[in-house]
């Protein structure tokens, strides 16, 4: 993380001195004890940290932040509004695309964008957040009739006993047990750097420490002759970071039938395949957007698909990584909405990660809390 900071610093341009220097924005941005951590080992909390790091060593006069909350846990959104008044403090002049919940205080004015365009720009003072309307409900029968009918086929989806994972001199997961049964809903939740990719890490396969550990997924103790493939295509999988690996500009429809195979490219889905992520997309009201690029559709339409493309393949464990990461306060209710009905209607298993209470699901009944070198 040194070396990546670092490159970053600018240029000396003369002799006046600078505002934001490597000690001062390590300090700030609680990345001290991060410095000789390899960049590929950082939680989602702290890479977003470690960018807006990167930014502000450039020393800029115009710092733009699209949703710098989101990742972010609770502690660090609480000293977000610190940080940027210090960031205006230096005589920098911030502009960020947020929340309506999320305005800092530093704020002055808010510029309204909708559908494209600017419809109004006020005194943050004047600023009346619009009314959410009621998110439009899923077909609760076709949801239900994209699952197989039968009883579990496994009493056990994973298991972690006394698990451990280091990276170096740092612990991440000391001692770790856990258990998942079919059915069941779990919240994930932990600060930036507890563990909690770590942990779905070694669910999904992911993690090369996970052999040698005492690891069962479906039934079947890890390192006994399973693949790769034996264990995705049992579990659907979400993350902030999904969207942006898919090459090219593949459809809604392509991008949902990929769940299939499990691969990033549009794959050669069979006519089966296809018919079932469109019926996916139907039953999710997202049948407008069936031939439309993912990435030029709304992104509470993006999640959705991804979602979709998660459950294709009716799998026994669904694991969400923090999946409405980015949604406006408009798009946040709709995407919760179409959460609950799928958990309703379905036998799925659920992991649900987020730093935020009102995003988890109803549904979700118990809770796995991580701290640092947590053994939960």
């Amino acid at each position: 993380m040194r070396e990546y900071l670092l490159a970053k610093l600018p240029a000396p341009s003369g002799p006046n001195p600078v505002a934001w220097t490597y000690e001062r924005v390590v300090k700030l941005l609680s990345l001290s004890h991060l410095q000789d951590q390899p960049l590929i080992q950082l939680s989602n909390g702290e890479t977003k940290r470690l960018r807006l790091a990167a930014a502000l060593l450039r020393n800029p006069t115009l710092l733009l932040l699209d949703a710098p909350l989101a990742g972010l846990d609770v502690a660090s959104r609480a000293a977000f509004d610190e940080l940027l008044a210090a960031v205006a403090a230096a005589g920098c002049t911030v502009v960020l695309a947020t929340a309506a919940t999320e305005i800092p205080a530093i704020a002055t004015h808010v510029a309204v964008l909708a559908a494209g365009a600017i419809t109004g720009v006020l005194p943050v003072a004047d600023y009346v957040p619009a009314p959410a309307q009621a998110p439009h409900l899923p077909d609760a029968a076709a949801l239900r009739a994209l699952w197989p009918a039968g009883p579990p086929v496994f009493k056990v989806l994973a298991k972690l006993e006394n698990v451990t994972v280091r990276y170096g001199e740092r612990l991440i997961l000391d001692r770790l047990n856990w258990e998942i049964k079919p059915g069941e809903r779990w919240a994930l939740l932990g600060p930036n750097g507890a563990g909690k990719s770590t942990v779905l890490s070694l669910l999904n396969g992911d993690n090369p420490q996970a052999y040698g550990q005492p690891i069962t997924l479906f039934d079947r103790r890890r390192g006994t002759g399973e693949s790769i493939w034996d264990i995705k295509r049992r579990i659907g999988y979400v993350s902030p970071e999904l969207l942006q690996y898919f090459p090219g500009q593949p459809t809604c429809l392509q991008v949902v039938s990929s769940g299939f195979s499990d691969t990033l490219g549009p794959g050669r889905p069979t006519p089966a395949q296809l018919a079932t992520a469109q019926a996916w997309l139907q039953a999710l009201h997202l049948e407008a957007y069936t031939h439309q690029p993912l990435r030029q559709t709304p992104a509470s339409v993006q999640r959705l698909c991804l979602v979709a493309r998660a459950l294709v393949k009716a799998p026994p464990l669904l694991l969400l990584d923090e999946p409405g990461q980015g949604l406006d306060a408009a798009q946040q209710p709709y995407f919760r909405a179409m959460l609950e009905a799928i958990c309703a209607v379905s036998p799925v298993a659920l992991v649900y990660v987020s730093h935020y209470a009102e995003d988890i699901p109803r549904s979700v009944t118990q809770v796995l809390r991580l701290g640092p070198g947590s053994g939960a």
